[in-house]
């Protein structure tokens, strides 16, 4: 029983410091969210913002096992294939997405005032180097080389305009993802 009070305070909106009231339009916020970032999915023959879309519903709805196949399964009834194409093998620029971020932020007055950037480090053990970025490599984490991907991140935070967001990302092995 106590994974479903778990799962319910997950999704309390007093949790997350949010009014009751707010709640019936996340669903329209998110949407328009992704509106504004779509054209970074999009290349001359392909447009692939309909599966950023999914991916992004899947990381903010879902409260466990956020994997491409749970994700596709639960969102479509497919198995996870198109969703883990769409990260690993599909053109988009990454750095475009992390260019429109850091372009909204320098477009908003308010925002140039009391701002921080936050460098972090941070190193997650992986069990082969199917996924990407793993290597061996130093896990700070754990203090040894291991079989691990690290990420360096470039945050940006302001506690006035309660906004916290990822503006840059660079995994060591394969450097992607690098602005």
């Amino acid at each position: 029983m106590a994974h479903v009070s778990d799962s319910t305070a997950l999704f309390d909106p007093r949790r997350w410091g949010l009014p009751p009231e707010v709640i019936g339009q996340l669903a329209d916020r998110l949407y328009q969210f992704w509106l504004r970032f779509r054209g970074c999915f999009k290349t001359q023959t392909r447009d692939a913002s309909q599966k950023a879309y999914e991916y992004l519903r899947g990381q903010l709805t879902m409260d466990n096992e956020r994997n491409f196949a749970n994700m596709d399964q639960t969102l479509n009834g497919r198995d996870g294939q198109s969703l883990q194409h769409f990260m690993s093998n599909s053109p988009w620029p990454g750095q475009a997405v992390f260019q429109q971020i850091q372009d909204k932020i320098k477009a908003i007055p308010a925002l140039q005032q009391g701002s921080i950037l936050i460098l972090d480090e941070s190193a997650d053990e992986k069990a082969g180097t199917h996924n990407v970025g793993a290597a061996q490599q130093y896990n700070g984490r754990i203090g040894k080389v291991d079989l691990c991907r690290v990420d360096t991140c470039l945050a940006y935070a302001n506690a006035r305009a309660r906004l916290w967001t990822l503006i840059s990302l660079y995994l060591e092995k394969d450097k992607v993802f690098r602005t």
